[in-house]
């Protein structure tokens, strides 16, 4: 398992858990989660590159969404 500072106050494994307190999980680390050994900076760099991806898709998808209004609009097509 992982080790982490907690910087916000965060739900985790069912429970409420206060700034600067330190856990023991091998939840998915969140951006405001301090890993404080190599488990945990493994685990916060792989949750960072996932995340930097999702981005990536939604912003791709944004894209694509907005070309097609444009396409709409050229035609005279109201979108909704």
């Amino acid at each position: 398992m992982a080790r982490y500072r907690i910087n916000a106050l965060s739900f985790i494994d069912n429970k409420l858990v206060q700034e600067g307190e330190e856990i023991e999980t091998d939840a998915t680390p969140s951006a405001h989660w301090e890993p404080l050994d190599k488990p945990g900076q493994k685990a916060s760099a792989e949750a960072a590159a996932a995340e930097a991806e999702r981005v990536a898709q939604l912003q791709t998808q944004a894209a694509a969404v907005q070309g097609a209004a444009q396409v709409l609009a050229a035609a005279g097509i109201e979108s909704a």
